[in-house]
């Protein structure tokens, strides 16, 4: 124990001088293997799915990419998740003896190891990922060793938290989630499943809590026939052409709010981009980093069960645009709000234009002379903020 303890406080020490998350976990790997306490140890990120190795030391990278090759079917994979929905420590005494890793044998006595240890790193209700050790004996690591490194893993925890949140005041710096979703019951895979073609979703606007206008074009429209179909649906209450030509169509939806948009508010989260085929689309959605990414998949999975996350990667916005783009929404009513989105998903800013104001009137269901007074407003607006902010 006393060893242990050792080996934690110089953990502690490490730690509290990191700057970033990788460095945290870095040096957290690299003192643990330091000793011959531990054979190796290694950082799982749940921020992809399956939960996979970020950070290691002591082992070579061939057992990390068996790891990352056998996906869900690893038994690591599974110890990770049973840690972290436990919200403790799992341990496995003997993988020699225990059926779950029965595919792990080979490499348990390659590599000289019989126990294996999880301890999932919180911060609160959040969950960081996890801290995998291997040890050399059978049934290695006693009770009080594992309560060090549970207590070793709220401190992990605490740590990656608030170098996260120092540096998001520090940077814009977001996140880029994409998703590849084939449950029926998302709009976009209704669309294709009924039309030759891609289906974009060019833009839409969060007009209340009940209720969302879609912006959807089409490859090959049979304009007619779609408008003929999504009007039968009891989720759409209605559905124009924007613009129609030989190539594509552009179609105005207004619906009701869906369980997809309603996490997408709950976590100021931005559909920066979707495309559908067959009936299975490609979403791409725009984060805030200190959202959590497994509760957020775990969110839209509750309501879209056929749903993977295919890719993680960070993202940079100046604060000048963030911050111009929160302005534009204060002083901006939401009509004219709305009628500036309208205006720019159509294409009404193209030349030639795909869209006309009468066209996007009737879209939003008001008088063409009432839109064109909400657009020249909110262009007014726009202006105004530019240049007032540059003569600043």
């Amino acid at each position: 124990m006393n060893h242990t303890n050792e080996i934690v406080r110089k953990i502690n020490r490490a730690v509290a001088q990191a700057s970033t998350r990788q460095e945290i976990e870095s040096a957290v790997c690299e003192r643990l293997t330091d000793t011959d306490r531990y054979l190796f140890a290694w950082m799982a990120s749940t921020d992809t799915e399956p939960p996979a190795p970020s950070n290691w030391a002591g082992v070579d990278a061939t057992y990390i990419d068996r790891i990352r090759d056998d996906g869900t079917n690893a038994p690591e994979v599974t110890l990770i998740r049973d840690a972290i929905d436990a919200g403790s420590v799992r341990i496995v005494r003997n993988v020699l003896d225990d059926g779950g890793w029965e595919s792990r044998r080979k490499e348990a006595l390659t590599y000289g190891f019989q126990t294996v240890l999880t301890v999932p790193l919180i911060d609160g209700e959040r969950s960081y990922g996890a801290l995998v050790v291997h040890a050399a004996q059978a049934d290695a690591i006693n009770e009080s060793e594992r309560d060090v490194l549970a207590e070793l893993g709220e401190t992990i925890g605490h740590a990656i938290k608030s170098v996260e949140r120092t540096r998001a005041l520090l940077t814009d710096n977001r996140l880029e989630l994409e998703f590849t979703c084939s449950d029926s019951r998302l709009l976009l895979n209704r669309l294709s499943a009924n039309v030759d073609g891609p289906v974009t979703l060019e833009g839409l606007i969060d007009r209340d809590e009940e209720t969302v206008v879609f912006f959807v074009s089409l490859s090959e429209p049979s304009v007619e026939e779609l408008v003929g179909l999504v009007e039968r649906w009891a989720s759409v209450e209605t559905v124009s052409v924007v613009s129609d030509n030989e190539d594509s169509a552009l179609f105005e939806i207004t619906g009701t709010s869906t369980a997809f948009i309603d996490v997408l508010r709950e976590n100021d989260a931005r559909l920066r981009a979707a495309t559908a085929v067959d009936g299975e689309t490609e979403l791409v959605l725009d984060i805030p980093q200190r959202v959590d990414t497994r509760s957020l998949v775990e969110a839209i999975r509750e309501g879209y069960p056929e749903t993977e996350l295919s890719a993680k990667r960070e993202t940079t916005t100046t604060r000048s645009s963030r911050r111009l783009e929160a302005q534009l929404e204060d002083r901006l009513t939401g009509r004219q709000f709305e009628a500036l989105q309208a205006a720019h998903y159509s294409g009404f800013f193209d030349w030639p234009r795909e869209s006309t104001g009468e066209d996007l009137a009737a879209a939003l269901d008001i008088a063409p002379p009432t839109y064109h007074y909400h657009l020249r407003a909110a262009e007014r607006k726009l202006v105004t903020m530019v240049f007032d902010e540059h003569s600043n």
